[in-house]
């Protein structure tokens, strides 16, 4: 029961991932506030993540081009200056982001300071696709190494309660052995009760006759008096 409670609790890490990914949704415009007013950005939401989840994968995404962000004072937002990405542009810029966590995951919101702008869809459609695409992996690539670790739990859980049914298996089996050299001894000492049972009836009739031969040995003797 054990065990099979375990892969069941793993089969639904599978299912769960699979539903998860499937709820990746596609990095999207939005005009939000951050350090430097109202501006256009990008914001994508990774399923079950946390906002400690977000910031490190958007810590990795930058380091990928040699960039650290560091939090902007009095603000939410993580500024990366002077970044070069040269998919995007062969001048370096600045990146903004924004964490924010609700109860199914965290959202991030980029802002990338870009030609005297913020990157967007209408003055930098094409750049815009590849910046999505980058969100989009790094959301995908972040959900997956979450599930990873949930998958490595599951696993180490099923490995566990299979120790946990092995051990009970052979605490059954143990007792199971001392029922059985139980009965052993128990059917043992029934022959030995009977086999007393039987001694005790020889041993009172050897005393009778015993009694017999003592009580004519004291009538011979009163043959003879003192």
């Amino acid at each position: 029961m054990i065990r099979f409670s375990a892969l069941i609790l793993l089969v639904a890490q599978f299912v769960v991932s699979g539903q998860v990914f499937a709820q990746i949704s596609e990095p999207v415009p939005v005009m939000a506030e951050m350090s430097k007013g109202k501006a256009n950005g990008w914001q994508v939401y990774i399923p079950s993540a946390t906002e400690k989840d977000a910031e490190n994968a958007w810590r990795k995404l930058c380091k990928g081009f040699n960039a650290r962000p560091d939090r902007v004072r009095k603000t939410q937002d993580h500024l990366a200056e002077n970044v070069l990405i040269p998919a995007l542009s062969l001048d370096t810029f600045n990146l903004y982001a924004q964490f924010k966590e609700d109860e199914a995951g965290a959202y991030i919101t980029s802002f990338v300071e870009f030609r005297g702008s913020f990157l967007n869809n209408h003055q930098f459609k094409k750049e815009s696709a590849i910046w999505v695409e980058m969100l989009r992996d790094m959301a995908n690539r972040t959900a997956r190494e979450i599930y990873e670790d949930r998958l490595r739990d599951a696993e180490k859980e099923l490995s566990q309660r299979n120790k946990e049914l092995e051990k009970l298996y052979k605490e059954k089996e143990g007792y199971e052995k001392d029922i059985r050299d139980c009965e052993k001894t128990i059917a043992e000492r029934r022959t030995q009760i009977e086999q007393n049972s039987k001694e005790q009836l020889k041993s009172k009739e050897g005393i009778k006759e015993q009694e017999i031969l003592v009580d004519k040995a004291k009538n011979e003797l009163r043959k003879f008096p003192e």
